[in-house]
């Protein structure tokens, strides 16, 4: 989540990658704004759309946005490629879309120490020193800690079990740990055994 816009993927590989999807049913009203947001905390940023609507977006988006369409039989190509805006990024924004261990880890390895003072006021005295982080340090850092972000080696572990037909939907369903367990072993099991009247058939 960056400022009041939540990003449709986000991929960090050593850098941050935001990919805003605009498909033929979407609105271009909120979409200046969104890439306004992104461009706050994240390095590059793209948008993936139609064909149809590849004009509109072009219109809206900046210079440095990434454009790729999704073409008619599902294939999506690269029309321009994002230029790198991590010399933009904002470190007080950065700062908002992070949890409070993941600041607390940054402000201790870039300042040597962490504000000792009461819980109430942890939030702002820690932001005053992220703030004061270049926008390349403050983005690199925020890069380093949200990737690991939650168990990634079991997350990694389930999206190699699913079958590729049901991947991106068992990614959307945002199933917790005991329910990727209980996916996959339903997935493992012969289809007589889950649906018993098969076999009266």
């Amino acid at each position: 989540r960056t400022a009041a816009c939540k990003a449709d993927c986000v991929v960090l590989n050593g850098t941050s990658n935001v990919y805003e999807v605009k498909s033929d049913y979407d609105s271009m009203d909120r979409l200046a704004n969104q890439l306004a947001a992104y461009r706050k905390v994240f390095d590059c940023i793209r948008v993936i759309t139609s064909e149809r609507l590849l004009p509109k977006v072009s219109a809206i988006a900046g210079d440095w946005v990434g454009l790729s369409v999704l073409r008619a039989r599902g294939s999506i190509g690269d029309i321009k490629k994002p230029i790198s805006m991590k010399h933009a990024v904002l470190p007080e924004v950065i700062f908002d879309s992070l949890r409070r261990p993941e600041y607390e880890n940054i402000v201790l390895c870039q300042f040597g120490r962490i504000p000792d003072v009461p819980n109430t006021r942890i939030y702002g005295e820690c932001k005053a020193l992220f703030s004061q982080l270049t926008p390349e340090v403050a983005h690199d850092e925020m890069v380093r800690v949200v990737k690991n972000r939650g168990d990634r080696m079991r997350l990694r572990e389930f999206i190699e079990g699913v079958p590729s037909s049901l991947k991106a939907a068992s990614l959307s369903c945002r199933l917790t740990p005991s329910d990727r367990v209980a996916l996959l072993t339903v997935l493992q099991r012969p289809v007589r055994e889950c649906f018993p009247s098969l076999g009266q058939m």
